[in-house]
C-alpha cells in the first residue's frame, strides 16, 4: 500500500469516503492524493539540508462546475469561498486541465530525512542528498539545477527494527515502517 494512508492521514486514503470532520478531499469529497518531493535547501555547498515536503492535487474549477451541490468535503467548497472572498488563503488550490493531474499544492508540511527513513526504503549519497527512488533521479535536481526532486515513490523500509530473541518469540520481527504505523495509526500509543 501507500505509505501515506496510514489511518493518522486518513484524508490521503482514496478508498476511504468517510473523510475526518475538517478535511477537505478532492471535488467529490474524496480523500485526495499526495506526493513527497524533495526540497534542496541548497544552505550549504552541497545543497542540503533536504526537507520532504509533501505536495497533493489541485482543485479542478471545470469540475467544480458541473457539481450544483458540493459535498461537506468537496474542495469545491474552498473554491466558491474564494470566489466571493478576494483575500482568500487558498487560492493555490484551483488547477484547469493537465496541471490537474500533477501534485503542485504544497501542504505546509515537511519532514526530515531521519523521519521518512522509518516509511520509505532510500539511500543516501555521502552528502547526505536522499537518493535511490524515482523521483531522486533527476540529475538537474542531483546538481542543484532545480530545488524540488520529482514526486517520491519508494517502497517502504521494512527493514527489521527489533527482533527478540528466537527463545521468547521466534517469529516476532518489527520493522521500521510497522513501527510508524503502530504509532501513526493510533496517537494513544505515544501514552506510555
Amino acid at each position: 500500500g501507500d505509505p501515506t494512508n496510514s489511518r493518522s492521514c486518513i484524508f490521503v486514503n482514496g478508498s476511504d469516503s468517510s473523510l475526518t470532520p475538517g478535511f477537505i478531499g478532492d471535488e467529490n469529497g474524496k480523500a485526495i492524493s499526495v506526493k513527497f518531493k524533495v526540497k534542496s535547501e541548497n544552505m550549504t555547498e552541497n545543497g542540503g539540508p533536504w526537507n520532504w515536503n509533501l505536495f497533493s492535487k489541485g482543485c479542478n474549477r471545470v469540475v467544480c462546475n458541473t457539481i450544483s451541490n458540493p459535498n461537506t468535503h468537496s474542495c469545491c467548497r474552498l473554491l466558491q469561498y474564494c470566489d466571493d472572498n478576494p483575500d482568500c488563503p487558498f487560492k493555490d488550490i484551483e488547477c484547469t486541465g493537465d496541471e490537474c493531474n500533477e501534485h503542485t499544492v504544497f501542504l505546509n508540511i515537511n519532514m526530515l530525512s531521519v523521519d521518512m527513513g522509518l516509511v520509505f526504503n532510500f539511500t543516501r549519497n555521502a552528502d547526505g542528498r536522499p537518493q535511490g527512488c524515482k523521483g531522486l533521479d533527476d540529475p538537474d535536481w542531483n546538481n542543484n539545477l532545480k530545488a524540488l526532486s520529482g514526486e517520491v515513490e519508494c517502497g517502504t523500509n521494512n527493514d527489521p527494527s527489533y527482533m527478540p530473541p528466537p527463545s521468547t518469540q521466534p517469529n516476532l520481527v518489527r520493522t521500521y515502517f510497522s513501527e510508524y504505523e503502530f504509532y501513526a495509526n493510533n496517537p494513544r500509543n505515544w501514552v506510555v
